[in-house]
């Protein structure tokens, strides 16, 4: 199983999220902040539901390769928890 990289472009758009807010919060702009932050959960819950169809569509049928392990882990990042491992 390949490791997950959080990429440079990942980060980057992190940092300037953060940097959005703090500014935000900063000018006390609370209606851009609040509308920042549904965004953000707008979009959040959007990754959430690609995760979910391609766990899915996985688990429709298991490429060569595909272990029950990785399901399992897959689901278990869905529900936000990760088992130690």
């Amino acid at each position: 199983m390949n490791p997950l990289v959080h990429t440079m472009e990942a980060q980057f758009h992190g940092a300037a999220n953060a940097a959005q807010l703090r500014a935000l919060h900063a000018a006390a702009d609370w209606a851009g902040l609040l509308e920042y932050a549904l965004l953000l959960a707008e979009q959040e819950a959007s990754q959430r539901s690609q995760i979910h169809w391609l766990v899915q569509e996985a688990a429709a049928a298991p490429p060569a390769g595909v272990e029950q392990w990785h399901l399992d882990l897959a689901e278990e990042l869905l529900r936000g928890r990760r088992r130690e491992v």
